[in-house]
């Protein structure tokens, strides 16, 4: 997955799309919202690694 994309997303918008995966993990994925929470600062800083995940 190439994930360059996601460097160009002003802050806001790369946010929201977070918020929307977050509420997937909520919904529907406990394991995926867990792996979200210990993960939260290398997601944030849009390390390449942790948003393919």
């Amino acid at each position: 997955m190439d994930t360059s994309l996601l460097g160009t997303l002003p802050d806001r918008e790369y946010r929201s799309g977070l918020a929307e995966v977050v509420k997937y993990g909520v919904i529907l994925d406990a394991d995926f919202f867990a792996w979200l929470e210990a993960n939260a600062d290398p997601v944030l800083a849009r390390d390449p690694a942790a948003v393919r995940h």
